[in-house]
């Protein structure tokens, strides 16, 4: 299962503001093995934000994985890395 995460803020066409997403959320969840696995996706010199970085903790102590991915090859990589840890 993979999904794409959206968040921000946008208009509806009378002009209410609405929010969406959760502050500093993966740009990609999906599960494998049963864990919830979020992947930021960077440029090489990209940087987390604050609110991401606060989301990976929180991610994490509750027992999901957190990437911060630069290329496709390096979140597969980091992804059978983590998974390898769990078994």
């Amino acid at each position: 299962m993979v999904l794409r995460q959206n968040t921000g803020v946008a208009q509806d066409r009378k002009g209410q503001v609405i929010k969406f997403g959760t502050p500093g959320q993966g740009d990609v969840r999906c599960v494998i093995g049963g864990r919830a696995v979020e992947i930021e996706v960077k440029t090489p010199k990209g940087k987390q934000s604050e609110k991401q970085q606060n989301y990976q903790a929180a991610l994490e102590r509750a027992g999901g994985i957190y990437i911060l991915a630069r290329s496709i090859n390096d979140a597969i990589g980091q992804i059978k890395w983590q998974i390898s840890q769990t078994r």
